[in-house]
């Protein structure tokens, strides 16, 4: 639901809704800047009239809160509130029964981390933030056995039971190991088994969410969760979060439309981070590429942060479940991707681990940097598309980046046809073909197979460009229409 509705038409639609369902909703109350009157005056105003806040947003200029049929209409008439939306419910971004060794290690292989520990890198020194689902159990994984007896967790908030103090033992529900999952993607490692690029880094973790699809998490929470981490210190963050739809009530959906990189308060308030606080948000782009909504979720949508979709191995292909980037927007989501065969919940800890070696290594560099340089890295930068965004980020080259050497670019061979088939004299293994209108938002990929004399690429349905990628090489293809 779009935050930029006036108040006014949202209060004639509430005024539809069940009597039954007032005293559930929970509602943003944004506050008018223009008024004379300081945020901290006007949150003491409705609290004076008996409301009261359950989170408090300085970024946003809001609270949220439940309210009853009278309270709204007495705010929707205040000149002091802006206006008045619903909280929105978000999904967990994929929900596995396990992770196990090889799933991980492959993409780890695949963006070539092994550079970067050779390299010395591992994220000591760097807090990392996760917004996730429980943490249940967390301490009886020995990948995650040092960060615990090191005293490396540096804070916890259970913003679903408060009264809930000790990460590793809160309540069991469907998706209570889902945050020990991606802990495990981003730092686990036992002996030599490693499952996460930033063994060495502090955390901060935040339970914003208990259950499945079905369940209703709630945004100001995730954005509560933001905020506590910056006051900490916090520049880096990994959520596996988003929303789409699915929800019991159909007016509860998100669709496609509302994709838009602003509307949401919590795409806004992860814009905030991003472009005014200096923090690094990895996110996942979301996992209804093969459904209905297709498109990423939200906050993923967010410009500023960093947007994270799954390849297929070996063919680097999106995969079918991995969202793919409105074609509405006027940039480019998601912004990299890399393998996960069980959603993409687990390739954005990789990139959260790939981040914070490279803060490790130059802790200068601000987080529009180190956002750039990964995207600089990866095998699609000089052709970005909607599905894979700037391609799977290379480890090898960051590291030379960071040693003061060039990052190397792929080339773009350019070819024009008037024919329907191309022959492309290599046979480079695992290459991939991406049919476009317009270069940017795909129609369709296929996996090319390797003849004698090289690759045949065959012109598809109203495509008008075709890019074809290997690791190392882009062609790009116009057809020229007869």
């Amino acid at each position: 639901m779009k935050t930029c509705r006036l108040k006014v038409v949202l209060f004639v639609l509430l005024l539809t809704t069940s009597t039954s369902l007032w005293c559930q909703q929970k509602y943003w109350i944004y506050f008018n800047p223009q008024t004379l009157q300081t945020f901290d005056q006007q949150v003491r105003n409705i609290t004076e009239q008996g409301i009261e806040p359950v989170v408090t947003s300085q970024w946003l200029k809001a609270v949220s809160a439940y309210l009853t049929k009278g309270q709204l209409q007495v705010l929707a008439s205040n000149n002091s509130i802006k206006y008045i939306t619903p909280v929105m419910g978000y999904t967990i971004a994929s929900a596995i029964e396990n992770v196990d060794t090889l799933k991980i290690s492959t993409p780890i292989s695949q963006i070539n981390g092994a550079a970067l520990h050779k390299a010395g890198y591992s994220g000591k020194g760097i807090k990392i933030g996760i917004i996730d689902g429980g943490f249940h159990r967390s301490d009886k994984e020995k990948k995650l056995a040092d960060i615990i007896m090191d005293d490396r967790v540096l804070g916890y908030r259970n913003f679903i039971e408060k009264h809930l103090s000790d990460p590793y033992i809160d309540s069991r529900k469907s998706n209570a190991y889902h945050g020990t999952r991606v802990w495990l993607s981003i730092a686990g490692r036992h002996g030599k088994l490693m499952s996460g690029l930033a063994p060495d880094a502090s955390f901060y973790l935040a339970r914003t969410d208990q259950s499945d699809r079905e369940y209703r998490g709630e945004e100001d929470n995730w954005v509560a969760a933001l905020e506590w981490m910056y006051d900490e210190g916090v520049r880096l963050v990994n959520s596996s979060l988003g929303y789409s739809d699915g929800y019991d009530l159909l007016e509860e959906d998100y669709t496609p439309i509302d994709v838009d990189g602003k509307s949401s308060a919590i795409t806004q308030a992860a814009q905030i981070a991003a472009e005014e606080k200096g923090m690094l948000i990895v996110i996942s782009a979301g996992n209804d590429g093969n459904k209905k909504f297709k498109v990423i979720s939200i906050p993923s949508d967010a410009k500023g942060v960093l947007t994270v979709g799954a390849t297929d191995h070996p063919y680097w292909t999106k995969a079918p479940y991995s969202s793919v980037g409105p074609g509405t927007l006027s940039y480019v989501k998601p912004d990299v991707a890399c393998f996960s065969r069980d959603g993409t919940s687990f390739s954005a800890p990789i990139i959260t681990g790939l981040a914070a070696c490279i803060m490790e290594a130059n802790k200068e560099l601000s987080n529009k940097e180190v956002k750039n340089m990964i995207l600089a890295s990866s095998h699609l930068n000089a052709r970005p598309n909607n599905f894979l965004g700037h391609g799977v980020p290379d480890a090898r080259k960051i590291v030379r980046a960071l040693h003061q050497a060039d990052m190397k670019h792929i080339p773009v061979i350019q070819i024009k046809s008037d024919n329907n088939t191309v022959i492309i004299p290599s046979r480079q293994s695992n290459m991939v073909a991406f049919h476009t209108l317009d270069k940017r938002n795909i129609l369709g990929q296929e996996r090319l197979t390797i003849r004698r004399e090289g690759c045949h690429v065959s012109r598809k349905k109203n495509a008008i460009f075709t890019i074809v990628a290997s690791k190392t090489h882009i062609w790009e293809i116009e057809w020229e229409l007869p």
